[in-house]
């Protein structure tokens, strides 16, 4: 499924945080229209969480939308480690929008069609993209599975909704020195 940011009288002006308002992806999300897998548990930890999107720092903190940590206030070691564990995520779609801009000349200036079009070069890109990818690596066509086997959500008492914050600290504390999920 693919999201314009932007409305047709609109295109162009919106900041990115005001596009995502003016878009239905966060009524989406919030009515569970957007098929996230279902919470699961950090590995090697029993501590379950929801799916998100990783964005910058210019968007909300929100369940489903993770931003990294402030550095105004500064940073405990356990942020920085988030925040540079979450800079590595946003890698990936940042490289393969740079790879993509430089192979396909549409996308060297702003997108100016009607919302139709857009949408249907976007997707047009999008799957250009990851045949170009699932092509050259085949290894990548199988994504992985959902939850473990034998996962009940309704019966797992790990998981309860957080609020976004408590959500970016249990991911700082996994990605901290000590944490299952940190790298030395």
């Amino acid at each position: 499924m693919v999201y314009i940011l932007a409305p047709d009288n609109t295109l162009g002006h919106l900041s990115d945080p005001s596009a995502l308002a003016h878009s239905s992806l966060p009524t989406r999300i919030a009515n569970g229209e957007c098929n996230f897998p279902a919470p699961q548990a950090l590995p090697g930890t029993d501590v379950v969480l929801p799916h998100f999107f990783v964005c910058d720092e210019i968007f909300a903190l929100r369940e489903n939308f993770m931003k990294p940590s402030s550095r105004r206030l500064g940073l405990n070691e356990s942020q920085k480690a988030f925040n540079f564990r979450h800079s590595r995520g946003r890698m990936p779609s940042e490289c393969t929008f740079d790879n993509m801009d430089k192979k396909l000349e549409v996308l060297d200036s702003p997108l100016r069609f009607d919302l139709d079009v857009t949408k249907d070069v976007i997707v047009t890109i999008m799957c250009l993209n990851n045949y170009l990818i699932t092509g050259a690596n085949p290894e990548l066509q199988d994504f992985g599975a959902g939850l473990p086997e034998g996962f009940d959500l309704e019966a797992n008492p790990a998981y309860h909704p957080l609020v976004p914050t408590a959500i970016r600290n249990e991911l700082a504390q996994f990605f901290s020195p000590g944490g299952a999920g940190h790298l030395p």
